[in-house]
């Protein structure tokens, strides 16, 4: 039997009830019953399957009427490696669309036309709040709901959106940017020596041991500090890298992000503002020397890790001073709120 092939008795006013009011609300056993016996509440309304071209999804995608960016939504599954856009028993490589600029083989038209006529099986769910949707895909991808999750999306709002999101170069789609939080936070709580596992990172979000004060503090402060470096010219050239041979300027990686945020963590109250951004840069550089691809994996994180661990102050040019944990209270601005209150909570 599928999911959707059971269904209940509940009416059309059952249906309207949100799942989360429908678990907040309380009755008695006498109260969940009637004449026609038990009846189940809060249910969703039955979904639709159906099927639909991928021309047709891919205009939704483009008109932005389907979301790829949700919090909850999984990263790119196969690696660059592997997408590589050739036939896999020719070797040939296709453009199904080119520009003229642009060299190379096209799609015969005839395999274009198969392909967007391909019909892709959807699940398609109608009347659903953000918190059912939520529900959904929790039950299909294991989005995470708990105290530490929660802790995540306050720090979110107060210093990615609008924030660190427009400040650096780098990647926040699929939710790159809650990830990289987590990957940090976690580094920074387990004191771990290596890059963690996704079941890792699951496992603790899902702990209900709470984190403490003093380490909701410290991470406000890292990511104040982190804004600071981001935003002031005169240390925002950490995180300006520009590539010797194309001379683009570098996108900072999930790996960087992560292990910035460490080393900002460690190191926030003996170096001041300046050698914390030449840190930062030496700690990009250096990767790039025994790295060609920063991915987010144990070697890379391992290496960054020793930088971390081994960088000194007398190692640095940049002026000591007011130590950046005080320094970051003074130069760090609060932006104006503008998130609508759910069932985030307060960082301190």
């Amino acid at each position: 039997m599928s999911d959707y092939e059971f269904e209940s008795d509940a009416t059309d006013q059952d249906e309207d009830v949100p799942l989360a009011l429908a678990r907040a609300t309380k009755t008695t056993k006498g109260k969940q019953q009637d004449e026609g016996g038990y009846r189940i509440r809060g249910a969703l309304k039955v979904p639709r399957a159906t099927t639909l071209p991928t021309q047709s999804l891919l205009h939704q995608l483009v008109q932005e009427d389907i979301s790829l960016d949700a919090e909850y939504q999984r990263g790119i599954v196969w690696p660059p490696a592997k997408q590589t856009d050739k036939d896999s028993y020719t070797g040939e490589k296709f453009w199904f669309k080119r520009l003229s600029s642009q060299k190379g083989k096209l799609l015969p038209e005839r395999y274009k036309k198969i392909f967007e006529m391909k019909q892709i099986v959807c699940v398609e769910y109608v009347d659903i709040g953000p918190g059912d949707e939520r529900e959904i895909f929790q039950k299909k991808l294991q989005a995470i709901s708990s105290s530490k999750s929660v802790f995540i999306r306050s720090l979110m709002r107060e210093f990615i959106f609008d924030e660190l999101d427009v400040l650096l170069q780098w990647d926040t789609a699929r939710a790159n940017d809650f990830r990289g939080l987590t990957g940090a936070l976690y580094i920074m709580d387990k004191s771990c020596n290596t890059m963690p596992t996704i079941q890792a990172l699951t496992n603790w979000l899902e702990d209900s041991i709470e984190v403490s004060h003093r380490f909701r503090r410290d991470a406000a402060v890292v990511f104040k500090i982190f804004v600071v470096l981001a935003q002031q010219e005169k240390y925002r050239d950490c995180f300006n890298l520009v590539d010797s041979k194309s001379g683009k300027a570098l996108k900072v990686s999930p790996a960087e992000f992560i292990m910035s945020s460490v080393l900002i963590y460690h190191h926030k109250d003996k170096l001041s503002m300046a050698q914390l951004s030449e840190a930062i840069r030496k700690m990009r550089l250096d990767i790039r020397k025994v790295e060609v691809d920063i991915r987010a994996n144990s070697r890379v994180v391992k290496h960054m890790l020793a930088f971390i661990k081994h960088v000194k102050s007398s190692q640095l040019k940049a002026a000591s001073g007011e130590c950046a944990a005080i320094a970051a209270e003074k130069l760090h601005k609060p932006k104006a709120s503008t998130a609508e209150a759910d069932d985030e909570e307060t960082i301190y």
